[in-house]
């Protein structure tokens, strides 16, 4: 009886321990990426895309999700550094913004410095997320999270996106691109 109590006087904590280190957990999720200007109905219909004045080649526009979709919040100080979307190949950031949050007082900084976007450290409940929008140039990009937060593993990025993308979803996703670009002329002039 004796070394059964023992056991569980082992057992217990380290199950305890291990259930705590999966208590935290972030994941990006992409939601879409569209090409702003497929590259034969650019040349037939001589079709631009600029921003402030810059023209891009090969422009997309990508949506990502960051969730907390863990059991525990995050704080600020669990941050090694901010939470970072680098990409692996020579596309460029040419902008990002938050187009959404949950809740809607959560306010995020996101910044796009040394061709990565980077998420400011910032309190994250369970349940909350933030919707950022990323302009891209050069070619179709291709991105992986960067991250060091205190009790998460990793930050894994999750491809929700359908092979086949509906009129819609590609309409709406252009909107916000000259939505984002329009409102960058603004805060320029």
């Amino acid at each position: 009886m004796v070394s059964l109590i023992t056991l569980a006087g082992v057992i217990v904590p380290v199950w305890l321990w291990s259930v705590d280190l999966a208590a935290r957990s972030l994941h990006f999720r992409q939601i879409s990426q569209s090409s702003l200007q497929p590259p034969d109905a650019a040349k037939s219909l001589q079709l631009t895309i600029a921003l402030a004045g810059v023209e891009l080649k090969a422009p997309y526009l990508t949506v990502f999700e960051l969730v907390n979709d863990g059991a525990k919040p995050i704080s600020t100080s669990d941050f090694e550094s901010p939470i970072e979307l680098v990409l692996t190949n020579k596309a460029g950031i040419i902008r990002a913004t938050v187009t959404e949050t949950s809740p809607h007082d959560l306010a995020p900084t996101v910044l796009v410095e040394d061709g990565k976007m980077k998420i400011k450290p910032m309190l994250l409940n369970p349940g909350d997320s933030m919707t950022v929008a990323v302009l891209t140039t050069g070619e179709q990009p291709v991105f992986q999270p960067r991250a060091r937060v205190a009790g998460v593993q990793s930050v894994p990025l999750i491809n929700s996106e359908k092979k086949s993308q509906s009129l819609f979803r590609t309409s709406i996703a252009l909107l916000a691109a000259l939505l984002c670009a329009a409102a960058s002329n603004l805060s320029i002039g």
